[in-house]
């Protein structure tokens, strides 16, 4: 069987340009696989989502971390 894959981060998700990754504190404090648990990300100021749970990498991240402890 094999183990399942670890999830990418957030700013590999959404290739980020180094400019955009040296100012988002998700980055900079290593979130990448849980961003939604720093505020001022910059994929929602980037990419016009209002909230985290709209955000495509939220969504497949934290359902797919969710099913892979079941």
């Amino acid at each position: 069987m094999n183990k399942p894959r670890d999830p990418q981060n957030c700013w590999e998700y959404w290739s980020c340009p180094e400019a955009e990754k040296a100012k988002c504190p998700v980055y900079q404090n290593d979130y990448g696989k849980r961003c939604w648990f720093l505020s001022g990300c910059a994929a929602i100021a980037e990419r016009k989502f209002k909230n985290c749970w709209e955000c495509p990498w939220y969504i497949q991240s934290s359902f797919g971390e969710a099913e892979r402890r079941i």
